[in-house]
């Protein structure tokens, strides 16, 4: 098929088309995970709503497919595309907050940085992710986890509109009072139902968390491991979460020389409340618990969001694996130790992130969220820099996923997929009862599956 002749479309948009003969194709092509290298037809770098209208409308017309690109950090690269049409939301990054309302509205390219650092100035924050250049967009329509998420809920909970572009060009508003049934499958669905111009989010007063970092070498884990099951299965204070991450040491400031390079468990203690509460809790869990302290005290919130940035930055090769956990026995403690121990460099790990808290508070029924009252989240994350590392790479995360697998409830959370998880799609959009009206909605919003680029919904096919 002969690639249709994009300079009509340049014409109608603001912003700029890049052909494959385009100086900086290269660049613009170039996402988060460097073992995606795909070719667009063209990337249309958009500027305003108009633009995406235009572009839709030329894609559709034109009969080619259409993906979309926030902050590119998909690890399977769904957004960008081979021969297909890639609307670039980069330019399309303007955060306003309204003080007095706090509400906060968000552009469709925007970062997490770029949210982050503009509710900040007023004190607020919206529960989103924990990387900042992560792009909103992609976190928050598949649900979103974060640093917040156990005292103020997902990023979907504190969703109060979008503006979207949906497959036949047109534009509409999307919220509890307009386009009910688009509003529910919008907040979990991911990217399946349209291109979101802008959101609008509630930001919640958040002061600076609280956070203790330790380090244990991962064979003599655990008892820790025991002290977290027990905080971590019931009872544990909304403001309070404990991170665990299975992984080596890095070489960096604070970790001692006997540890670097070797397998460790690194717990993460946040609490989002009450600074000198905080202190003490923390305290009297290290007190328990001992290991090394790489950090105990009161860290700003934006420096809480920028933390992990330089261990999942772009250019790395990526591979990842994820499920959920309901129960912690001692079966999944011993293979989460062994497999920790057995990572492909200082840049894998498995991470398990307890849920629960506010998460569980939301009634299921009111977003496409379906993983509502799962313990545990767990990602086995597989990152490297040299391509030579790929084979051991994968085999690693892949070998690491099967020993976890018998412990798995069957669900998989959509913005942590690799791509080939047991139950694919139904896994991650909570089978029949979720899937099934998804799949109706889709049939409705997208029959001719426009937007395919995503973990994707087929759309029933619509009456008549």
């Amino acid at each position: 098929m002969t690639f249709p002749d994009v300079s009509k479309l340049a014409d109608e948009v603001v912003g700029e088309v890049i052909s494959p003969d385009h100086p900086r194709y290269d660049e613009y092509r170039r996402i988060w995970n460097a073992m995606i290298d795909r070719r667009p037809g063209a990337i249309v770098r958009v500027t305003c709503q108009a633009d995406v209208v235009a572009t839709i409308n030329f894609a559709r017309n034109a009969g080619v497919n259409v993906a979309i690109k926030g902050g590119g950090h998909s690890a399977p690269g769904h957004s960008m595309c081979d021969d297909g049409i890639v609307i670039d939301l980069a330019l399309m990054n303007r955060v306003i907050v309204d003080p007095e309302t706090r509400l906060v509205r968000v552009e469709g390219g925007c970062l997490l940085r770029d949210l982050d650092t503009e509710a900040r100035k007023y004190g607020l924050a919206v529960p989103a992710g924990a990387i900042s250049h992560t792009g909103v967009a992609g976190l928050a329509l598949g649900g979103g986890f974060g640093n917040l998420m156990r005292k103020y809920g997902l990023t979907v909970d504190s969703m109060v509109g979008l503006d979207v572009v949906l497959a036949d060009g047109k534009v509409v508003r999307v919220d509890a009072g307009n386009h009910e049934d688009l509003f529910w499958a919008m907040r979990g669905g991911s990217g399946n139902f349209g291109v979101v111009t802008e959101f609008t989010f509630q930001g919640h007063e958040v002061c600076d968390p609280v956070i203790t970092i330790l380090l244990h070498p991962l064979p003599g884990a655990k008892p820790v491991l025991e002290e977290w099951r027990a905080l971590t299965s019931g009872g544990m204070a909304d403001e309070l979460n404990w991170l665990t991450y299975y992984r080596w040491a890095p070489d960096q400031p604070g970790v001692p020389a006997e540890l670097v390079n070797k397998p460790v468990l690194m717990s993460m203690l946040q609490w989002n409340g009450d600074s000198a509460e905080g202190l003490r809790v923390h305290r009297e869990i290290a007190d328990r618990i001992g290991g090394h302290v790489l950090y105990h005290d009161v860290m700003p919130f934006l420096a809480l969001q920028t933390i992990a940035d330089e261990l999942g930055a772009h250019g790395n090769h990526a591979w990842m694996k994820a499920g959920f956990f309901d129960e912690i026995d001692d079966g999944l403690l011993d293979a989460l130790i062994a497999a920790g121990g057995q990572a492909n460099g200082w840049r894998c790990a498995i991470e398990v992130l307890p849920l629960g808290g506010q998460i569980d508070r939301v009634d299921p029924a009111l977003t496409a969220f379906s993983h509502r009252g799962s313990r545990y989240v767990f990602n086995v994350i597989g990152l490297w820099d040299d391509p030579a590392d790929t084979d051991a790479g994968i085999r690693w995360v892949r070998n690491s996923y099967a020993a976890l697998e018998p412990y798995m409830t069957g669900g998989v959370y959509v913005n942590y997929m690799g791509g080939d998880e047991t139950g694919g799609v139904d896994a991650a959009y909570g089978g029949e009862e979720y899937l099934n009206r998804l799949r109706a909605l889709k049939g409705r919003y997208d029959p001719t599956n426009l937007f395919c680029y995503n973990f994707n919904i087929k759309p029933l096919e619509t009456a008549g």
